[in-house]
Parts: C-alpha cells; sequence; structure tokens
C-alpha cells in the first residue's frame, strides 16, 4: 500500500504490479501503470493510471517456479552424477551437486566448457560412441564407461542418457551411476571363483555336490575319472538312478538312501564311509572313501545340498585282497601239510600250529599257545630241547618256522 501511494507521487511514467484484497476476501494481482499529468506551463496535475489484472500470469509463474525449484532439488539431490550438454556444442549448461561431488569439479569450474576441455572421459572415443547412439535412438541406458575425477581418479560407471529440449535448444541429459566399488567386488569375486575353479578342477581327491532334491551337480575331473562317467552323464542324475552300482566293503548293495550324501542330507549331519561304485569304464569296482558334508544357508535347519570328497582307495584295496588270498592260499598248504607245523616267537612262545601236529601232538590249538606245545615233549627231552631252543634263538632275531619230527 504505501509503495502504491508513493508511485502516485512519481514525476516520471512508472509501473509496478501490487494485490488487492476484493469484498469477499479474494486476492488478485493488478499491473499498474502509472504516468504524471502536467499543465501547459509543465505544473504537475497529478497522475493517470491503468491497471490490469494478472492473477492468472502470477499463477503460473508461481507454480513455474515452485516447479522449477522442485526440480532443482531433485536434479541436485538425484544420488548419480547428472549433466545438462547442449546438442550444438556439447557445453555444460548444468551439472548437479553429486557430479561435483564425485568428480571434485566446482560448478563455475564446469559450466560452459566441454567434457573434452576438462577431461572427463578416461577414453574421449567413448564420447562419440554414446553422441552416435543418442543421435540414433534418442536414448541410451547402462553403458559401461570410465571417466576421469579431477584429480585422475579412474571412476567405473553405468552411463544412460536422453536428447531432450530446455528452454528451446536441443540438450544431451545425462546421468553416470558410479559402480567402482562394485566393480572391485566383482573383479575380487572372479578371481576368487577362478582360484576356486582351478583348485576344485586339479584336486586329487573327487569333489561333487548333491542338491537337496538329490540332483548331482559341479564334479570335478578326478571325481569323473574316479566312476567313469563323463560330465553330461553326471550332471542331473540322482542317487536312484538305476545305473548306480554302490556297494559296502562286503558287497552287499546300497539302496539309495544309504548313499553318503543322501545320508547326509537327510540326517543334516556329516557321513563317511567306505563304498564300492562300479567303473564302467574300468568294467570294476573304484573303491572309495566318501565323505558328505551337509551345508546350510543361514537360518534354515535343513541342508539345500551335500559336499562331497571321494578319496580312491582301489589300490588299497587290491594290496588288502592279494594279502588276504596269499594269507588264505598260505592257511590252506599250512593245514592241509602232511608235515607237523608250527611257529613261535623269539622267545618260544607258540604263535601257530597246523592240523597234522595237533593230530601229531594230540593237543589241541588252543593248548598249543605260548608255552603250550612244550607238553608234547618228553620230558626227560624238555631240558635239551629248552637249550637247544635257546641257542638257536640266540642266532635268530624274527620267527622261526620248523618241523617237529
Amino acid at each position: 500500500r504505501n509503495h502504491f501511494i508513493g508511485h502516485l507521487s512519481c514525476f516520471s511514467n512508472s509501473e509496478f504490479q501490487f494485490r488487492i484484497v476484493t469484498p469477499d476476501g479474494t486476492i488478485r494481482w493488478i499491473h499498474h501503470v502509472c504516468t504524471p499529468v502536467f499543465d501547459t506551463a509543465g505544473v504537475y496535475l497529478g497522475s493517470r493510471g491503468s491497471n490490469r489484472d494478472i492473477t492468472g500470469k502470477k499463477t503460473v509463474e508461481d507454480a513455474l517456479r515452485n516447479s522449477e525449484e522442485r526440480f532443482r532439488k531433485m536434479f541436485d539431490s538425484h544420488p548419480a552424477m547428472v549433466a545438462i550438454n547442449r546438442v550444438s556444442d556439447g557445453r555444460y549448461i548444468e551439472i548437479n551437486r553429486n557430479f561435483t561431488k564425485r568428480l571434485g569439479w566446482e560448478r563455475s569450474e564446469v559450466i560452459g566448457f566441454t567434457s573434452n576441455e576438462l577431461g572427463i572421459y578416461a577414453d574421449y572415443s567413448k564420447r562419440a560412441e554414446i553422441v552416435s547412439l543418442l543421435n540414433a535412438n534418442g536414448t541410451i541406458n547402462n553403458f559401461e564407461l570410465q571417466l576421469l575425477t579431477k584429480s585422475g581418479e579412474l571412476l567405473k560407471t553405468l552411463f544412460s542418457g536422453e536428447i531432450t529440449e530446455i528452454d528451446g535448444q536441443q540438450c544431451y541429459l545425462m546421468q553416470a551411476v558410479d559402480i567402482t566399488s562394485r566393480k572391485a567386488a566383482e573383479e575380487e569375486l572372479q578371481i576368487s571363483e577362478e582360484k576356486y575353479r582351478l583348485l576344485f578342477e586339479n584336486m586329487v581327491q573327487g569333489v561333487f555336490y548333491q542338491q537337496a532334491d538329490g540332483t548331482l551337480s559341479h564334479i570335478n575331473q578326478a571325481g569323473l575319472r574316479m566312476i567313469g562317467l563323463s560330465l553330461e552323464q553326471f550332471l542331473g542324475k540322482t542317487s536312484y538312478d538305476k545305473n548306480w552300482k554302490v556297494v559296502d566293503e562286503d558287497m552287499n548293495v546300497l539302496s539309495p538312501d544309504e548313499h553318503p550324501s543322501m545320508v547326509a542330507l537327510t540326517t543334516g549331519k556329516d557321513n563317511t564311509r567306505v563304498v564300492g561304485v562300479y567303473n564302467y569304464l574300468l568294467k570294476d569296482y573304484s573303491w572309495l572313501v566318501i565323505t558328505a558334508k551337509p551345508m546350510f544357508k543361514a537360518g534354515d535347519s535343513r541342508p539345500y545340498q551335500a559336499f562331497v570328497t571321494m578319496h580312491d582307495i582301489t589300490e588299497r584295496k587290491l594290496a588288502e585282497l592279494e594279502i588276504r588270498q596269499s594269507e588264505e592260499r598260505f592257511k590252506a598248504i599250512f593245514d592241509n601239510s602232511p608235515i607237523a607245523i608250527y611257529e613261535t616267537d623269539a622267545d618260544g612262545y607258540c604263535l601257530m600250529v597246523n592240523t597234522q601236529w595237533c593230530k601229531f601232538s594230540g593237543l589241541t590249538n588252543e593248548q598249543a599257545m605260548g608255552n603250550g606245545w612244550q607238553k608234547a615233549i618228553h620230558p626227560e627231552d624238555r631240558a635239551h630241547i629248552s637249550d637247544q631252543w635257546k641257542k638257536y634263538a640266540g642266532e635268530v632275531e624274527a620267527g622261526i618256522a620248523a618241523t617237529l619230527i
């Protein structure tokens, strides 16, 4: 009101805006033009004014200003690095706070300059590729791009952009999401997985995984050799496949639910067992010590898979079998010899006698053990035999076999 009254006594043309309040309380905006009036002698007589209702215009202007303010807040608070460049010359006309924060440039150092002048692209030829894609498609999404900060630090980003019109100018609206940490983690994971893969594939032990539903997966080469299957033949099978031939050490066939991996999945506990698995390539059983460990996800009480290792003991089992067969052959010869045979240790304690010795001496096998065999010697000959034995034992460090004649 005071501002309006002051203009009434103005001696020059003026215009300004003010508000009025109608009787019903409505506020309206007025654009006022004031012109001073003078007589022919130049004496100021007063003012002549005109008023125009600009409420609609002010409403639009306020809405636009509020909209621009909201846009500015959204623009500045966007988590990505956002920039607007003119299509005509590539110069920056706007950047957000995250742009300055991540790249290290002040706004005043960027506006009016190009990315080439600032050296923002690690490989400037990528900009031509981006511009070509934008011009061809109008938009680009998740383009992997390396940027340089003001200090020269390399940032790995996912770049997106589109062509839009701002204040009558064609502009590139671009944003870059910093994925440097994520890429570093991915690369570290890739290296770790490669190390794991090399270890997995080159282990002497066989290794495979079995899922909770019984499906077999992820076996290494050593494991395939032990069971005589190709990778394609193994993957996707279950313990219930009819072609599996799995036996215990006594050659009793094991049911699928008795396989160590299935026991681990069912009980949720480690399971180790020696089993024979028929190897179709060797056409014989491979003897394996299998250890199955259940694996759990956080918070779960039931395993989601089993980690299974296989140690090939076929050579050991064959050696044991050969020794056992040799012992059985020796025992058969020993027991069926027509000569009475016994064996003692270095101290003269009997370890073994054959059937013919028992018949010859009249003693049972149990009676002959230890010093019991001496009962078969005539009392008058025992001292002589004892002296002869001690003399002989002094010349021999290991056990002996002798015939009683």
